[in-house]
């Protein structure tokens, strides 16, 4: 992956960036389609943004999402194993609620990234975007050397399984509406308003 490079500042969530790379380096090629055979161990914990679902494969976080229940999960993953997750997740769980209830703060949790090589790329220019600001779809295509793409930019960001961690509620239309964001609008906004210090509930 192109720019796997951490860079300098406590804005930037280098703890993504790294993790990023982390999963490129491991794999010459996406990893497995969602669809592949595997156990995932899932929990749901609550947090201010309401009810946090998390799925853990291999250690690692696949999926993290708001509003959504195992069964939802069982139709994203149609071939999994889906079991509750025990003790030996349970730090990962909390680790990952607590960098929900602060967003903008670098993490180093273990990501299971599944994605294109533009995709990859465009969660890799947002991984870069300093907490507190937002970035259009067309520097994101830009960014992940395709500037033409800026609709396949967007798709990126609703592709993304992982909410937050993957901080695709800091990208915009170029004309600085919000787009969309699969959770919810007033999520985004909140995300947004609590990284600029604005939200503290």
């Amino acid at each position: 992956m192109p720019g796997c490079k951490a860079s300098g500042g406590t804005s930037r969530p280098l703890g993504l960036v790294g993790s990023l790379c982390h999963s490129a380096a491991m794999n010459n090629a996406p990893l497995a389609a969602p669809a592949a055979a595997v156990t995932l161990h899932w929990a749901v914990a609550d947090t201010w943004l309401g009810p946090m679902l998390l799925a853990v494969r291999d250690g690692r976080i696949c999926r993290l999402s708001f509003d959504e229940d195992p069964a939802a999960l069982q139709r994203l993953f149609p071939r999994a194993e889906l079991r509750p997750a025990g003790e030996e997740t349970a730090a990962l769980v909390a680790r990952a609620a607590a960098a929900v209830e602060a967003p903008g703060l670098a993490h180093d949790l273990p990501l299971d990234l599944s994605g294109t090589p533009f995709q990859q790329a465009v969660w890799q220019a947002l991984a870069q975007v300093p907490a507190g600001e937002t970035v259009s779809y067309q520097e994101l295509a830009r960014q992940a050397g395709h500037p033409a793409a800026v609709r396949a930019a967007g798709t990126a960001c609703g592709a993304n399984r992982i909410a937050v961690l993957i901080p695709c509620h800091r990208a915009r239309r170029g004309d600085g509406t919000p787009g969309g964001y699969a959770y919810g609008l007033h999520r985004k906004a909140r995300l947004q308003a609590r990284e600029r210090g604005d939200l503290f509930d």
